[in-house]
């Protein structure tokens, strides 16, 4: 799976030099990393995944794509929040199901 599969755009990393002790730079997780974890477990059909510091959303689109399930990501950025939201314009599967909050992790 990919970023063209997905009709989504999450390859940058982040280069500002804005990371800090509290907030840290946005590096998407690798495709074969999130697919390497759900070989090893997969969310029941009735899970919600919350992904806190979801950066432009690639785990909840991969998630939903492959499994069709819920979730919730949570980001703090409002850049990568609003981005996250364009990508869901462009996702080519179940929209419904994917829904971002711009908040502090700690306040949702």
């Amino acid at each position: 799976m990919n970023d063209d599969t997905l009709h989504i755009q999450t390859e940058e990393i982040q280069t500002d030099g804005k990371d800090s002790y509290h907030f840290h730079r946005y590096e998407p997780t690798p495709y074969e990393v999130i697919s390497a974890l759900f070989d090893v477990y997969t969310p029941e059909k009735e899970d919600v995944l919350v992904d806190f510091g979801c950066g432009l959303g690639r785990l909840n689109f991969y998630t939903e794509h492959r499994f069709g399930i819920p979730s919730v990501g949570v980001e703090f950025s409002e850049a990568y929040f609003l981005r996250a939201l364009e990508n869901k314009k462009s996702y080519n599967g179940k929209r419904e199901n994917i829904t971002f909050v711009h908040t502090a992790a700690q306040d949702y």
